[in-house]
């Protein structure tokens, strides 16, 4: 299968690379926890579009999604669905200031199987 090239974002690549890594590490934990916990195929899903001059990137797993009452805080630091001693609680936060910087948002919601990360950011002006 190829991808289809995408436009040119402005941004720092090392920590835009850092927000992927985070988020693809993120959903195979919660894919993997769920398979040994349900039997359930554990799979990582990841889309590109490209509309309105942004670029949004979604990754989605088969994990059992981000609890409701955590969902609206996912991204405040130290706040992880991950049990004591897998997590700190600081990438979500590292992220989601990381894409803000690059004036993107970076969203999370359930999706029909298990979490839904949303980067949406501008594709760069040719000026520079």
């Amino acid at each position: 299968m190829a991808l289809t090239p995408l436009p040119k974002i402005k941004g720092h690549v090392d920590r835009f690379e850092q927000v992927l890594i985070n988020l693809l590490l993120n959903a195979q934990y919660a894919a993997v926890r769920n398979f040994n916990k349900t039997g359930q195929q554990a799979w990582i899903h990841i889309s590109t579009s490209v509309a309105n001059g942004r670029v949004s990137i979604i990754v989605e797993d088969s994990g059992t999604g981000i609890p409701d009452d955590l969902l609206d805080r996912i991204f405040e630091p130290f706040v992880t669905t991950k049990p004591v001693g897998k997590g700190t609680g600081l990438g979500l936060s590292v992220s989601y200031g990381i894409i803000n910087l690059m004036r993107g948002q970076l969203t999370a919601e359930n999706g029909l199987y298990g979490a839904r990360f949303i980067i949406s950011v501008p594709v760069a002006s040719d000026e520079g």
